[in-house]
């Protein structure tokens, strides 16, 4: 599956790759004839040594500073968040690193209910979505389960 915004890339690498097949395919099938089964412009050019050695270095070149210059960039991103809750998420739970005292129950609910308009016929009837919070956490939270409560406009 091609994420988002990729197939843009995957066509400009498909074109770019197209001549190199060819080039590959001359080299290999063409080139070797029987009346030359060496050719000599492969065999000592060093033009063509040169060429399949400086040309791939540019482009890595070309490929890599911005790359460098993008990831250095990031660093520098300050996000000011107006509160921060630092939790450890475990596989049915999540522990928060607050100072914790022994004994107190802890609502992990929560406050308000989140919701989101939309214009579509499903909103007519309420039903639950079932899910993974590997949908939404990733991996590590494979198998704990999330529920979707969808409602009416009138409820």
């Amino acid at each position: 599956m091609i994420a988002l915004g990729s197939e843009n890339m995957l066509s400009k690498v498909v074109w770019f790759e197209l001549p190199n097949a060819y080039q590959l395919i001359d080299l290999v099938i063409i080139g070797k004839s029987k009346i030359n089964p060496i050719p000599q412009r492969i065999v000592h050019g060093t033009t063509i040594e040169i060429l399949w050695t400086v040309f791939p270095s540019v482009i890595l070149m070309f490929i890599a500073i911005p790359s460098f210059a993008l990831l250095y960039s990031m660093d520098d991103v300050v996000v000011d968040p107006a509160i921060t809750i630092k939790a450890i998420g475990h596989q049915w739970y999540i522990i928060p690193e607050d100072d914790l005292e022994s004994g107190k129950l802890r609502l992990l609910e929560v406050d308000n209910r989140v919701v989101v308009a939309a214009k579509t016929h499903l909103h007519e009837k309420g039903f639950n979505y079932y899910g993974q919070c590997s949908e939404i956490c990733g991996t590590n939270h494979a198998f704990m389960p999330i529920v979707i409560e969808a409602v009416s406009t009138k409820d």
